[in-house]
């Protein structure tokens, strides 16, 4: 078992339910990176590599002018749309980070143009915080709720952002704006105007006909498969309105691989080929293609499906299911809930959480939900609830439905017997 909780190998005992924070491969998605091994092996990483592209065009019907960019976690995009800021902005970059506390814990590093981790996927001796030779952006953090943990209203989120932008405008900064359609609690940030825009859509909480309108305003979309779509961990995309020739800096090349790049960029001694993404991407597809190829009435009638279970098993319990904060757009993905959070009573700590939350996995038959996280910056912690798309594009059996209900009765009174004991 992984940091995030995460098996090597499928486990069908395991009650799924963490996909807001990573997951476990499914058996399809095992089967599926084996027949990419295969691929891998016989005819190359840049078969493998056009084939999972041309895959991802055809599901989001991307039209022709967009670049993708196989990256290896929702984090390092933020390296990358720093270049990209640079590239096209006349001036110094200020990054204006939104939902502070509630996206990836390394975002507002990476933005800044520093390493977040104390590794790098492609390279040695990368400790966070160091700077990346060509990189650099004044990073401000914008939260979506205020410290009691309550969601901020629009109308002063958007006038905290229009403050931030003047301030840095006045500085001479150029803008690089966040955008968080579904946080990790389930929050949608008001949609910035003016700058350079890039989606932090990493949850993958979306819809093709709303990430195809992110794209014609002329905003980057950064996609994880490692979320939503249950791919292992560690498996992204940035989709970019088609550019110029760009060039990398080197430091880049301790994050990305030549066939991860569109043609026209350059990538000077770069490593040749990132297989095991390629692999990861292969079995994340086969989640998102089972979930959005569905009918919008057979999408729609899933997610009403696990939400009215999980207000009936957890209408009263000794965790507190929060009411869904509300999201829009253009498919039931878009609107509809798929993060259930259930907050921890106060006198749980944040280690006491966490160990709280190893626990529920290490029981057999176990449960592997979302990451405890603080709402926001308040003292508030949940724990979350968030079947993937594997679960949700098969509701329709009955033994796929009966299997979630068991599971969430069965985490109710796991939790009672754990906070009560």
């Amino acid at each position: 078992m992984d940091g995030y909780g995460c098996h090597v190998r499928p486990d069908p005992g395991l009650y799924a339910f963490g996909s807001c924070t990573a997951s476990t491969t499914t058996e399809l998605g095992w089967l599926a990176a084996e027949r990419a091994a295969v691929v891998l092996e016989e005819e190359g990483p840049d078969v493998l590599a056009a084939s999972l592209r041309n895959r991802l065009r055809r599901l989001w019907e991307l039209p022709e002018g967009v670049d993708l960019v196989f990256v290896p976690s929702g984090t390092d995009v933020e390296l990358l749309a720093l270049v990209l800021a640079q590239k096209h902005l006349d001036g110094p970059v200020c990054s204006v980070v939104v939902c502070d506390g509630e996206t990836g814990s390394g975002t507002s590093l990476a933005a800044s143009g520093r390493h977040f981790a104390g590794w790098a996927p492609l390279r040695e001796g990368c400790p966070p915080g160091t700077a990346i030779p060509g990189l650099f952006s004044r990073v401000v953090e914008l939260p979506c709720r205020n410290l009691r943990g309550e969601v901020i209203p629009e109308a002063q989120q958007r006038r905290a952002q229009e403050q931030v932008q003047e301030e840095a405008r006045q500085r001479g900064e150029r803008l690089l704006l966040h955008h968080v359609p579904c946080s990790k609690t389930g929050l949608c940030s008001v949609e910035p105007e003016g700058g350079m825009v890039i989606v932090d859509a990493a949850q993958g909480r979306c819809s093709p006909a709303a990430l195809r309108g992110w794209l014609r305003k002329g905003w980057m979309v950064s996609v994880t498969g490692s979320k939503f779509w249950e791919a292992p961990p560690f498996c992204g995309v940035l989709l970019v309105p088609r550019t110029l020739p760009l060039e990398l800096p080197p430091g880049l090349g301790a994050y990305l691989s030549r066939l991860d790049l569109p043609v026209h960029w350059e990538a000077e001694n770069f490593p040749a080929a990132n297989r095991g993404l390629l692999l990861r991407w292969a079995a994340g597809l086969e989640g998102g293609e089972a979930f959005t190829t569905l009918e919008e009435a057979a999408q729609v009638a899933a997610l009403r499906h696990v939400a009215d279970q999980v207000q009936r098993v957890f209408f009263s319990s000794p965790c507190r299911l929060l009411p869904d904060p509300g999201r829009q757009g253009p498919g039931p993905i878009d609107r509809r809930p798929s993060i259930f959070c259930l907050e921890l009573p106060a006198n749980i700590s944040a280690v006491g959480a966490r160990s709280l939350w190893r626990r529920l996995q290490t029981l057999r038959p176990g449960w592997h939900l979302g990451q405890p996280v603080r709402l926001g910056k308040s003292s508030r912690i949940v724990l979350r609830i968030a079947p993937g798309a594997h679960t949700l594009a098969r509701l329709d059996q009955l033994g796929v439905q009966g299997r979630l209900e068991e599971g969430l009765w069965g985490l109710r009174e796991v939790l009672h017997e754990e906070l009560e004991g």
